[in-house]
């Protein structure tokens, strides 16, 4: 840093206005290393006026990529997305392929944080395509990783994990340890997401190892946070708590803002599971000082939707609703879609729990709006079953019957992505089942009892219906094209000669001590027949 400062001096001296525009472009990459984000940014600018000064095309957009790396970094993604197409246009024009493929790569990596996956895979793919072309590894590296990222958040784990895969492969090959703890820690995360945590574990625990044989504090307090989520999510949440516990001490003995927000965050996640909503409001307002201390709009929005979350835990959904408009109006301020959805979403949430549903509705509906054009179909399934829950509440049955049709073909759309992986298709089925239990009830209170048998059918172990017809068919997709039927239940009951007998266990939300708990509430029971009839009964479980 210092040398950076006394070049500036001597290139001031001697007047030599394109040495001191590199030397600024230096000092502003500097400070973007040390997480001083708005002071790279000073330096970033005032290469960037004497670039445009001196007419230097080159050194303007080096100024304007990092400016959008910048400005990334602090979680104003609309902005960086500004400077980066400035760039890729000065590189077209001036016929710079590294630059043009840097400047995709990066709008790749901007839609990216912005939950706009297909933008994200349309700029990515086309930084890949330069990047193979000139033989630049290194941007072929950031391009194959942001197309895993992407695949992964969309859903489709498969593709994500292919993608992974080429970027270890390329690693293991340069024998460069922190490219290869980065990747482990990415399959990780695809691993935990598709519900096969002894993987996640064993992926994250040798990012881990690498992170502190290379002695890198930032990747092994990223590596412990990965691993805090991995036991979150199986319900440890004391091994979750010990991990962030870890990652936050790293995060504050180097002074990094960024990892102690993620270690901060995931300890208030920790505790609002285990029910002390306290603790966890304590550490989501210091992840909030935090983050608007160094002006990290996208993660101030987050974190206002994890308190809003907190209060609704609470029972005290009017607070709640107050935090998710804080989070929406960022979200919408920096134009960040998937937060945008997800505050919506949350709002949606919160006005179900008041039972105000039509304002439920129409806050779920525009989350289904966005969850489309982004194409996050996990998203667009949450939307669609919680829209078509509130439906159901607010007495339209037949619009709430065509919605919940919608988000199970959207979760079987899902489960046909994830490839021949028949572990990974139990796991995320289980995620799911709260939509097609959530139809059962819609079509039993129009009294379509046989409708809500099939559906039940449907739903019941799909995932290991196409396992069994994937051993016996050479084309399972084509035999589970079509499930199982009224008519087809019949003939099976009257060929076996023998009456089945169907169970299906619903839920509901119950006022507790407060708040809204999801119970049991019925047992929907069919008799099948070997004559055909078929006979409904159900009993009542609530609390």
């Amino acid at each position: 840093m210092q040398s950076w400062q006394q070049a500036l001096i001597i290139y001031r001296e001697i007047k030599d206005r394109q040495g001191e525009g590199k030397v600024l472009n230096n000092l502003g990459v500097a400070y973007r290393n040390l997480g001083d984000y708005t002071k790279a940014i000073e330096y970033y600018q005032q290469s960037l006026v004497i670039a445009r000064q001196i007419n230097d095309r080159q050194g303007e957009g080096k100024a304007l990529g990092n400016l959008g790396v910048a400005y990334r970094n602090l979680g104003n993604h609309a902005q960086a997305i500004e400077y980066h197409q400035q760039d890729l246009t000065i590189a077209r024009r001036i016929k710079d392929p590294q630059s043009e493929g840097q400047a995709l790569g990066n709008l790749g990596a901007a839609y990216l944080s912005l939950g706009d996956y297909a933008k994200a895979i349309k700029y990515s793919q086309q930084a890949l395509t330069i990047a193979r072309q000139i033989k630049d590894s290194e941007s072929k590296i950031a391009a194959l990783s942001n197309l895993g990222i992407a695949y992964n958040s969309l859903g489709n784990y498969a593709k994500a994990i292919d993608y992974y895969q080429q970027v270890l492969t390329i690693a293991r090959q340069i024998k460069n340890p922190h490219l290869e703890g980065n990747t482990l820690g990415g399959i990780g995360n695809v691993y935990r997401n598709l519900g096969d945590y002894a993987k996640a574990i064993e992926y994250n625990q040798k990012a881990l190892t690498i992170a502190r044989q290379i002695k890198v504090p930032q990747r092994e307090s990223q590596s412990l946070v990965n691993l805090g989520n991995v036991y979150h999510y199986l319900g440890d949440y004391a091994k979750a708590i010990e991990y962030n516990q870890q990652a936050l001490t790293i995060a504050r003995q180097i002074k990094d803002s960024e990892s102690k927000i993620a270690a901060l965050s995931n300890l208030g996640i920790a505790y609002n599971s285990l029910g002390n909503y306290a603790k966890a409001i304590d550490y989501y307002q210091q992840v909030l000082t935090i983050a608007r201390q160094i002006k990290n709009r996208q993660g101030e929005g987050k974190v206002l939707g994890n308190l809003g979350n907190a209060y609704a835990n609470l029972g005290n959904y009017t607070k709640a609703t107050e935090y998710h408009q804080q989070n929406l109006t960022i979200a919408r301020q920096i134009k960040d879609s998937q937060s945008e959805g997800k505050a919506l979403g949350n709002l949606g949430n919160a006005y179900a729990n008041l039972r105000d549903y039509a304002k439920a509705i129409k806050y779920y509906q525009q989350h289904l709006t966005i969850a489309r054009q982004i194409k996050d179909s996990q998203s667009e399934g949450n939307a669609l079953n919680n829209l078509g829950a509130a439906l159901e509440k607010s007495g339209k049955l037949p619009e709430a019957e065509k919605i919940l049709q919608l988000g199970i073909e959207v979760w079987e759309s899902q489960r046909q992505r994830l490839g021949s992986n028949d572990a990974f298709k139990v796991s995320f089925f289980e995620e799911q089942t709260n939509t097609y239990r959530i139809l059962q009830s819609v079509l039993i209170a129009q009294n379509k009892t046989d409708r809500a048998l099939e559906i039940s059918e449907r739903g019941r172990g799909r995932a290991f219906v196409e396992l069994l017809a994937s051993q016996v068919s050479s084309n399972p997709q084509e035999q589970l094209s079509n499930p199982p039927n009224i008519d087809q239940i019949k003939q099976t009951a009257k060929s076996q000669n023998a009456t089945l007998v169907q169970y299906s266990i619903i839920t509901d939300d119950f006022k507790i001590a407060g708040r809204q708990e999801t119970k049991e509430s019925e047992l929907y029971i069919w008799v099948i027949k070997p004559t055909g009839e078929v006979i409904f009964r159900k009993a009542d479980l609530s609390p």
